[in-house]
């Protein structure tokens, strides 16, 4: 019989190794670890090497964005620096144009390279619509990954004691996702049924699977599934929204009772008398 491993995410990297974490006080006043992400900075906080090559890039940048339909030059734009060491030859950027009176956000990433003139672009949204596919589901957008991740590093964090969390986050701020994690069980009632994060293995079986709960989102708890082969490559991903738990309103006061005036006596059940036959 095989045997499976389901291992849960107990302590991660801190924010030196691109993952914010930390600890807070619950109101039963014990101590919850805090939920992770992805750390983000904008272009005034980004190192100097990484600011100076996406200036060096920005030509390139608005002409693969271009093939996409997304036109930079105009005004709203803004981009960010993810800082991930998952991949190390490549500058992550999410380029985000805000909301306008006449249409709705727009959103991609771009994966630039430090050598070369490679540019990878993911569409995420477009006027506040995403593509046909979701940037998570795209073919594409793993391609990328498994491209512009290190073979090394994959392999690496892919296993029970590696950094897969921090892996599987590399792939969500890849698909445009500012996912926030939690990392342990919340007592929270809207993430009461959230599963924590964790790492499923099977004996002798060649893939690894990943899931964890995203609260960064209003309308529901957005439930991730990726799947990894043994390496680290991935093969699938699959995202699950869940609505929140709200609690209901019960109205647990006695009823009042209305006494009625006047109210007519019950008529007496008048039993006809037997028919005798003669």
């Amino acid at each position: 019989m095989k045997a499976a491993v389901r291992i849960t995410c107990v302590a991660l990297v801190m924010g030196a190794l691109g993952i914010a974490a930390g600890a807070q006080q619950s109101l039963s006043g014990s101590r919850e670890k805090a939920p992770l992400t992805m750390n983000q900075v904008d272009r005034a906080h980004m190192p100097a090497a990484d600011r100076a090559l996406l200036d060096r890039a920005q030509a390139r940048l608005a002409r693969a964005a271009m093939i996409f339909g997304y036109r930079i030059e105009e005004p709203g734009w803004a981009c960010d620096e993810v800082l991930t060491p998952d991949m190390p030859d490549y500058l992550m950027m999410v380029c985000r144009q805000a909301k306008t009176s006449a249409r709705g956000p727009s959103a991609f990433s771009a994966m630039i390279a430090r050598k070369g003139d490679a540019v990878y672009v993911v569409p995420v949204l477009y006027g506040g619509a995403a593509p046909w596919k979701t940037a998570a589901n795209m073919k594409a957008s793993r391609e990328i990954f498994n491209h512009v991740v290190p073979s090394r590093i994959a392999a690496k964090a892919i296993q029970p004691s590696g950094e897969w969390m921090r892996l599987a986050l590399t792939f969500t701020a890849l698909a445009g996702d500012d996912s926030v994690v939690l990392a342990a069980p919340s007592r929270n009632l809207p993430w009461l049924l959230a599963p924590e994060p964790t790492i499923q293995l099977r004996e002798g079986a060649s893939t690894r699977k990943i899931e964890f709960s995203d609260v960064s989102r209003r309308d529901g708890v957005r439930i991730w599934h990726l799947t990894f082969n043994k390496h680290g490559r991935m093969l699938a991903a699959h995202v699950q929204i869940t609505p929140d738990l709200h609690p209901q309103k019960v109205n647990t006061a006695e009823p009042k009772w209305k006494k009625l005036k006047d109210v007519p006596s019950p008529m007496k059940k008048v039993t006809p008398a037997p028919v005798v036959k003669h």
